[in-house]
């Protein structure tokens, strides 16, 4: 919606819920409530110390696999490296190994660990 607003596209959803879904996004941008509208720029820029300890493992862990070569399933210009399938299943390692290190589970207090979104 959002693009559509920004750049003048006039393309039309294909389908019943494309519809409702525009429909509703353009009445909560009109209405600007602040209790609907989430301003997503507070998430840019992050200074804060409080994953640290993840994102360092998270490091260690890519460092770890730096010599790993591509495997063969790519096709123009997307690659594939076999780290992990999913967000979730990268965090879940990352966790793995902190509960490893710290001798877990649980983490302890310290070790703040973040959401898959």
């Amino acid at each position: 919606m959002l693009y559509h607003d920004l750049t003048g596209d006039a393309s039309l959803a294909n389908d019943q819920i494309g519809k409702e879904i525009e429909e509703r996004l353009c009445l909560m941008i009109s209405l600007e409530d602040p209790s609907i509208i989430v301003d997503l720029r507070t998430n840019n820029g992050f200074k804060g110390l409080k994953f640290d300890i993840f994102w360092d493992e998270l490091d260690g862990y890519f460092n770890e696999h730096n010599n790993t070569v591509v495997n063969e399933r790519r096709t123009n210009t997307i690659l594939y490296i076999p780290y992990a399938i999913s967000i979730r299943e990268l965090r879940n390692k990352i966790i793995t190994r902190l509960n490893t290190k710290y001798q877990g589970p649980p983490l302890p207090y310290d070790v703040a660990v973040p959401s898959e979104e």
